[in-house]
């Protein structure tokens, strides 16, 4: 009950628990025979932002400081990316790529965002060149898409000497950026 964040609740009824009160009993209902193997179905469902934060933690101290193996499965691609080692990509019960997150990831194409001044500009001028359709403006005024490694530094370049002052760049792969195109590409039977 500690590690989980019930302790002292131990005697109350679970009627009046919220709904991540009762994901948190869940959690040590699976850990009472301390097993090697965790198995998680969508454990974050239905929390609030600091539920995810909590339960995030919890999942990865039992894989790091409990030496735990957790078998999770969620639709909440931005959680899983935040804690998966390993990645199996299932669709429609058959396995379509498994290996570690970081291997997969490296293959995607990376999600570019960059603040530049007058965006909307910018934009339409990546929309004209090499870059057509594949950006856009984010609610931020910055903008964003998905661009090859290779491409990063060159549609940078590309803007710089159109006269575009570049701010800052983010540039990384998202899973559910990765798992939309890898179904895409791979599609299955039906």
């Amino acid at each position: 009950m500690d590690f989980v964040g019930l302790s002292g609740r131990e005697n109350d009824k679970v009627s009046s628990f919220s709904h991540g009160m009762r994901q948190r009993l869940g959690l040590a209902q699976c850990l009472l025979h301390d097993p090697d193997l965790v198995v998680l179905d969508e454990p974050g469902t239905g929390l609030d932002p600091q539920g995810l934060v909590d339960m995030r933690e919890m999942i990865q101290n039992l894989h790091r400081e409990q030496g735990k193996t957790i078998l999770l499965s969620s639709h909440h691609l931005s959680e899983v990316e935040a804690v998966a080692t390993d990645l199996v990509v299932v669709d429609r019960g058959r396995c379509v790529v498994q290996g570690s997150a970081k291997a997969l990831l490296s293959q995607s194409e990376r999600q570019i965002r960059i603040t530049v001044g007058r965006a909307d500009e910018a934009l339409a001028l990546l929309n004209a060149g090499p870059w057509a359709g594949r950006g856009r403006l984010n609610d931020r005024g910055e903008l964003t898409g998905a661009l090859g490694r290779e491409e990063v530094p060159s549609a940078v370049q590309f803007l710089t000497q159109n006269g575009f002052e570049v701010y800052a760049i983010e540039s990384r792969q998202k899973l559910e950026d990765y798992y939309m195109n890898l179904l895409n590409h791979h599609p299955t039977e039906s």
